[in-house]
């Protein structure tokens, strides 16, 4: 029984380990998404034939930035609803 139950820690422990990665690349490319576009987006404010795209970049640059806080909950909420579905699976 306890060979078992530590076969289902494992098990789950990988499963949250990968989780865990899968969501730290999409908060890095976001975080990345949104300081490109900030950037690029106020050099374009000093050119006025610019002006419109650096405007955009900058709407797409705060998307990004307020999708972070997000990307942290459905993280959160994934992993706990992984770990009840595991622990429904060692008691049956």
């Amino acid at each position: 029984m306890t060979e078992r139950l530590n076969g289902f820690q494992r098990e789950l422990d990988v499963e949250l380990e990968k989780l865990r990665q899968f969501y730290f690349w999409i908060h890095l490319t976001a975080d990345m998404g949104c300081g490109i576009c900030f950037v690029v987006g106020s050099v374009f404010f000093f050119y006025q034939s610019l002006l419109y795209d650096g405007t955009w970049l900058f709407l797409i640059g705060s998307i990004l930035f307020a999708a972070k806080p997000f990307i942290r909950l459905f993280h959160e909420l994934h992993r706990r609803h992984r770990i009840h579905l595991s622990q429904v699976a060692e008691k049956s």
